[in-house]
């Protein structure tokens, strides 16, 4: 799980830092945490679509939480938003940009517990893993942190944050993938997440890091519609969830 949290006050981003370490040392899941002080310098080095989850503050004097939120929906980023704020007044505003919760500060333990406990267990990517063996290691490799599978002969070159290349069949590996909905087989031996997906357009498929792929000629215009009714449901799913989802 890749999670930032963008907060102008050092100490409150500290110690919610130290309450998401004792979480996911305590739960056993693998996590990156950046730290940012304030909305600009986070949206000119991170609006990449590389983080799962982003605490943040709404109230910072150079660019607040709410404007911050807009800039990252808007450039297609399907992240999870906590809200960090002292006060509720502006939680009317948190629908507009789809807020999966909000945490009144100073944030306690048990709220940042509840937020993560209730984000993982709603979400297979955090909880489902790929079991390989590559370059002589054992590796477990969480289905969310899985960006692309390509076929390489008898090999599948996994890319997460690094490289995997492991000896197992394509059609093996896709039929792990494929019972999760956020998969999706979009050519001969190629599968990809379509949370790190930005566009499908004239074929290609275009990756929030900039990478692309070729979509199956036949099958372009279905897998676009794929890709919509995907985005359409991650947003329904939020406006359901109780409170600011």
């Amino acid at each position: 799980m890749k999670i930032a949290i963008v907060d102008d006050m050092p100490d409150e981003a500290a110690q919610l830092a130290g309450f998401i370490d004792k979480w996911c040392n305590d739960s056993s899941v693998a996590y990156e945490c950046d730290t940012y002080p304030d909305g600009s310098i986070f949206i000119n080095n991170s609006l990449n679509g590389e983080y799962d989850l982003i605490f943040l503050d709404i109230y910072m004097t150079i660019l607040n939480g709410i404007e911050t939120a807009r800039v990252i929906r808007n450039s297609n980023n399907n992240c999870h938003i906590v809200f960090l704020t002292s006060s509720t007044e502006h939680m009317h505003e948190a629908f507009s940009v789809h807020a999966y919760d909000y945490i009144i500060k100073p944030a306690r333990y048990p709220d940042v517990s509840r937020v993560l406990t209730d984000l993982y267990k709603s979400h297979n990517d955090f909880c489902n893993y790929l079991d390989i063996y590559a370059d002589k290691h054992d590796y477990h490799i969480a289905f969310g942190d899985v960006i692309s599978v390509e076929a390489d002969s008898n090999y599948c070159i996994i890319t997460a944050d690094i490289q995997y290349r492991t000896r197992v069949s394509f059609g093996q590996i896709e039929k792990e993938l494929m019972a999760d909905k956020r998969f999706l087989t979009i050519n001969r031996g190629l599968i990809i997440n379509m949370d790190y997906v930005r566009n499908m357009d004239d074929g290609i498929c275009t990756f929030k890091n900039g990478c692309i792929f070729p979509l199956n000629s036949r099958k372009a215009r279905g897998l676009k519609q794929a890709f919509i009714d995907y985005n359409f449901m991650l947003r329904h799913e939020r406006n359901d969830k109780g409170g600011l989802a």
